[in-house]
């Protein structure tokens, strides 16, 4: 699938993460972050601001979705589990199993549902790609993230912001 010169555009100005340093800087935003690792986990997490020093509060204000495409990996740590719980108790995570990227748009993303096979779209400001450390090309491209080379980012004489080259 492709995505549109908008989507594309939005690419390069860095809608499209694969990391994620400060979480801070993301708040207040419509946040997707995709995979089922403790990566994934983590991002989303941080995008909350979940705070556990005193009781279970949160800094930051952002609506976090976490997609997952299968399951979760079985070698979730258990603080990553026990964090995600608190998000999900605290209506502050939403996680949709079965579901990838069909399309990227410049204010939302569009849904695949893999069982039903049903679309649905959410207002999206970042996508945060957490899918582990190997580059599962074919599937970030079926996701509509067009993957480049180093030569092609020269090319174009832009570099997508935070994306690993390998």
């Amino acid at each position: 699938m492709t995505i549109d010169q908008t989507a594309t555009e939005t690419y390069l100005d860095g809608k499209v993460k694969y990391g994620l340093s400060d979480a801070r800087s993301f708040d207040g935003r419509e946040c997707v972050v995709v995979g089922g690792g403790n990566s994934a986990i983590e991002a989303a997490v941080q995008l909350t601001g979940l705070d556990t020093e005193n009781g279970i509060t949160f800094t930051l204000n952002n609506r976090v979705t976490l997609l997952v495409r299968s399951d979760f990996t079985p070698d979730l740590k258990f603080v990553n589990k026990m964090n995600l719980y608190d998000c999900l108790d605290a209506g502050r995570i939403a996680v949709r199993f079965g579901t990838q990227i069909k399309e990227i748009r410049e204010q939302e993303v569009i849904l695949m549902n893999n069982k039903k096979e049903e679309t649905d779209r959410i207002p999206n400001d970042y996508v945060f790609i957490r899918i582990g450390s190997q580059w599962p090309r074919s599937f970030l491209t079926e996701a509509g993230i067009e993957v480049l080379k180093p030569s092609e980012l020269a090319a174009r004489g832009s570099r997508a912001e935070g994306a690993e080259i390998s």
